[in-house]
């Protein structure tokens, strides 16, 4: 009879460890099942100038003032989050979460705006196809300055709290959350 009890209670905590480890596991998936979490978004403006000069085969000058406004929304894809980088306890988790990305990056075509457009001599008006070049570089001088902005320092510390909120919802008392790798 003791030698059952032993084993039924071997076999018992077996049991109760694969069970909270099943948890766990289920804790950590759950968060993965979100997805690309966007926490931060920014509203950016932009003023692009252009003053065409004539050259000597061309009489006149070209000046044209543009004004845009981009959407960039950071975050953190969830399902790049990798098992090693969770450490539990009962009660405990300490997370390292994926790197921030950017999520979206949209030009908004309604904030397009042509606030001076002059030519002087005998030039002709900017093309559409000049003014979309225009914005081209615009939209690349907005992406390259980002991380200058803020965004990817908001979308990080957004992501730790909505992590930490999202933990101790699920019963962890302690949560540690770190960036697997730094930031942009």
């Amino acid at each position: 009879m003791k030698k059952y009890f032993f084993w039924i209670l071997i076999l018992g905590m077996q049991l109760a460890a694969c069970k909270s480890d099943k948890a766990v596991e289920t804790a950590v998936y759950k968060i993965k099942e979100l997805g690309q979490l966007s926490t931060s978004e920014y509203t950016l403006s932009k003023v692009l100038q252009l003053n065409d000069k004539g050259e000597w085969f061309k009489i006149g000058d070209r000046k044209i003032l543009i004004s845009c406004q981009a959407k960039a929304k950071a975050g953190v894809d969830l399902r790049k989050l990798d098992i090693s980088e969770v450490e539990l306890e009962k009660g405990y988790i300490k997370i390292g979460i994926p790197s921030i990305e950017l999520m979206s990056f949209e030009m908004i075509p309604e904030s397009v705006s042509t606030e001076m457009s002059e030519v002087t001599g005998f030039r002709s008006s900017f093309t559409q196809e000049e003014k979309n070049k225009i914005l081209r570089q615009g939209e690349d001088n907005i992406r390259k300055n980002l991380a200058r902005t803020g965004l990817y320092e908001d979308a990080h510390k957004n992501t730790v709290l909505f992590i930490e909120k999202f933990y101790q919802d699920l019963g962890f008392t302690k949560i540690d959350v770190y960036a697997q790798k730094s930031i942009l």
